[in-house]
Formats: C-alpha cells, structure tokens, sequence
C-alpha cells in the first residue's frame, strides 16, 4: 500500500478471508460466523473468492492478501475439517490476464514472534501447526 501511495497509486485492498473477517463485523457478527456449521463456512468462504474475482475485473489496482491459496490450506484444517477446497486453482483461470500472483513467506520464528506480540483476536493457527502450514503452503505454488 505504501508503495502505491508514493506513485499515487490507490490500491483495493482485501485481507479478510479468515473466518471471522477482521473488518467490518460487529462483536456479534463475529461470533455469529465463528459458530457457523463447516458446510456454512465452506459456503460462506467459497462466495467470497468468487465476489473478489469479480473486484478484480472492476478495479484497475487490487490487492488481496491470502485469498484462494489461504483458503486451500486453512479451510479444510480449520473450518471444514475434512473437506477439500473444491477446485481452488481454477480461481486463477478466472482471473484477469495482467494479475500477478505473489507468494510471500516468513519464517517459523517471525510468525511465532507476531503471533506473540500481535495476537488476532480469533487465531486461527496454532504454535504448533507454523511448520506443517509452511510445507503446505510451500506445496501449492
């Protein structure tokens, strides 16, 4: 974001593919969506991806922060255990032709370090799972 701030540059940004989404929700609403059955989340997750398909059609500058590889990895460990992420790399055939797909990292010990001093107020992950998450993540580009 700062880096298009220096070029004017207004970048769309959507980082909120997590269940509960950190924006936008009243207390209430959070825990409504916490509580939801995995079918409901699964649901609930897929028509996300497919309406943030559709921004990236409408806006020229775009940013979106996990988005279908996150839900590959976190949906059925997390939200529907069990489950597959149904065809989840078909995303990008549906995706503009100029996107760009970037996959950044961080080592065990930074994301163990940020959970640490900037918890999420619902953590998904656990201490435990940062080294099984990277392999998976490491397996889908």
């Amino acid at each position: 974001m700062d880096w298009g701030h220096e070029r004017d540059i207004n970048h769309h940004l959507d980082d909120h593919f997590t269940i509960p989404d950190r924006q936008h929700l009243a207390p209430e609403d959070k825990e409504t969506m916490v509580n939801l059955s995995p079918a409901l989340k699964e649901r609930f997750q897929r028509m996300q991806l497919v309406y943030h398909i559709r921004l990236l059609h409408r806006f020229d500058h775009i940013l979106l922060g996990g988005f279908h590889i996150e839900e590959a990895i976190y949906g059925p460990l997390y939200y529907y255990p069990g489950r597959v992420a149904s065809e989840i790399r078909q995303y990008e055939e549906e995706m503009p032709k100029n996107a760009i797909l970037v996959h950044l990292t961080a080592s065990a010990e930074v994301i163990q370090r940020r959970m640490e001093t900037d918890p999420h107020e619902y953590s998904l992950i656990k201490k435990e799972d940062i080294p099984m998450l990277l392999d998976r993540f490491q397996a889908r580009i």
